[in-house]
């Protein structure tokens, strides 16, 4: 992965198995995302399903760096800060659970959604990708059939939007100065319909 100063990327991943087994597990892998994450990038949205994750992230100037990787090679802070989330949290995983080897089936992906290049999409016209991911984001849980309404998954940053509820991990006010919704809009705009076409486009 490649990461542009002050672009905006959905990141995530998934399993071919749970990665959270427990509510332990969820929380385990929020505290890494504090640890490894936020020095480097400013979380705008985040949701975490029984097998995989996602996270609408905003490039620091930290996270954008390069430097060397135990002096073998050059690399960038935030993607080695994202392979350190997995790494560590495989092992814990692999160690509570009494298994080896990988735990998620495919490295990470890191999708930019903020550029202008990609920013049109034939068919549907000009696309606002940030603000169709962050929605889309919080209606994963709805869209897998595990709750009626985002605001039932306590594992995503949605009531941190609607509820005033004080996430750590969010940063809100970087948030709405690129999302195309006021913060009165985000509980009706966050059920409404997105087209699988368009939602292919995000991955």
């Amino acid at each position: 992965m490649s990461f542009q100063e002050n672009a905006i990327y959905h990141v995530y991943n998934r399993s071919n198995e749970f990665v959270f087994q427990s509510e332990e597990d969820y929380w385990l892998f929020l505290n890494k995302l504090k640890v490894f994450l936020l020095p480097g990038a400013h979380i705008l949205a985040w949701c975490l399903m029984p097998n995989h994750f996602h996270l609408l992230i905003q490039v620091k100037a930290e996270g954008a760096q390069w430097g060397n990787s135990k002096g073998r090679y050059q690399t960038q802070q935030l993607s080695e800060k994202l392979s350190f989330l997995i790494g560590t949290y495989t092992q814990g995983f692999n160690r509570r659970y009494g298994r080896k080897g990988q735990l998620f089936a495919h490295p990470t992906k890191a999708k930019l959604l903020s550029d202008p290049t990609v920013s049109y999409f034939s068919g549907f016209g000009q696309v606002d990708y940030v603000t169709t991911c962050f929605l889309y984001i919080h209606q994963t849980p709805v869209m897998a059939g595990l709750v009626d309404d985002p605001s039932q998954w306590e594992m995503s940053s949605f009531n941190d939007y609607t509820k005033n509820r004080s996430g750590s991990f969010v940063n809100k006010e970087v948030a709405f100065q690129h999302l195309t919704l006021a913060p009165h809009e985000i509980d009706v705009q966050s059920t409404s319909y997105l087209d699988e076409v368009l939602l292919d486009e995000l991955y």
